[in-house]
This record gives C-alpha cells, structure tokens and sequence, in this order.
C-alpha cells in the first residue's frame, strides 16, 4: 500500500487558508494598490507621518509612517515605491544611501 500524505493539523490549515482568502480579498479590492501613491496614502490615513529623507541638500526619498502596528511605505526622490515594511527603521534602510552622489 501506498504511503499516506502527512496532514496538517486543522489550526495550520485555517491558518494558511485564512491568509489566502485574505490576499486574495485584498487583491480583490486593490488594497494592495494603495501603497503606490504616496499623496493617496497620506490623504487615506490622517494618522500618518511623511517624513523627509536628505543626504545635506539632497534629497534621498521618503517614509510615509502609517501609525503604531501599521506598516511605512518607503520611497525614492521621484516618488517611486521602494516598499512597504513593518518598521521605521527599516524603511529608512531600504532607502538609496545617497541621494545620487558618486
């Protein structure tokens, strides 16, 4: 006889369905489009921070910090998203290191 496939406990499983359906649902409506734009993120989110990054005169880009427990978007000079990351701090670190000096 063949061998059985090994199962998940149903915890994991809801757990990893309940993610899919929520990806999914958020695709669904483009919430995942609203990190692109950051004056649409600042307009939605009254809480949020726009905090300006300048190497001197330079400017290097920008994190808009959505609140405690909400993700900040980080983005370059011309306003192109770098990202979405959980902390402060690491969106200021996915930021070029110089503002387009060599």
């Amino acid at each position: 006889m063949g061998s059985l496939p090994e199962r998940e406990s149903p915890a994991t499983s809801a757990k990893v369905h309940r993610a899919d359906r929520k990806a999914a649902g958020w695709q669904a409506s483009r919430q995942t489009d609203k990190y692109h734009d950051r004056e649409v993120l600042l307009k939605s989110n009254p809480a949020a921070h726009n905090l300006s990054v300048y190497d001197g005169r330079i400017l290097v880009g920008r994190v808009v910090d959505l609140g405690p427990r909400l993700p900040c978007a980080a983005f370059d000079a011309s306003d192109t998203l770098v990202g979405v990351f959980p902390s402060r701090n690491e969106a200021f670190q996915a930021l070029p290191k110089s503002g387009g000096r060599s």
